[in-house]
């Protein structure tokens, strides 16, 4: 093999990792900022379903995790929260300690 063959297959494997290192970041970014009072109570409630388990975010630099169910022994906590059309929604859970 060619020193500049040699060459060449070094420069595509730097542009192939570069790709995946890029590409990689991508979803991170992607994720999109759900702001509860933005939101209607049905949506959100469909959403924590959907999902299973949802970060939404409850006002500036609040936010909280909202599940369907806790697992384990944890507690579930009932969390109501203010959307756009009602001020004390159940969206889900929050889990807390386990009740013993």
């Amino acid at each position: 093999m060619a020193i500049w063959q040699r060459r060449q297959s070094a420069r595509t494997l730097l542009a192939l990792f570069a790709a995946c290192c890029c590409l990689s970041v991508y979803p991170a970014a992607a994720q999109q900022r759900i702001e509860a009072a933005q939101q209607s109570c049905s949506a959100l409630q469909g959403l924590v379903q959907r999902s299973g388990r949802v970060l939404l975010y409850t006002g500036p630099y609040l936010y909280d995790t909202y599940a369907v169910s806790c697992v384990g022994r944890q507690s579930e906590i009932p969390a109501y929260l203010r959307t756009r059309d009602n001020p004390q929604c159940l969206v889900g859970y929050t889990c807390g300690p386990s009740a013993n």
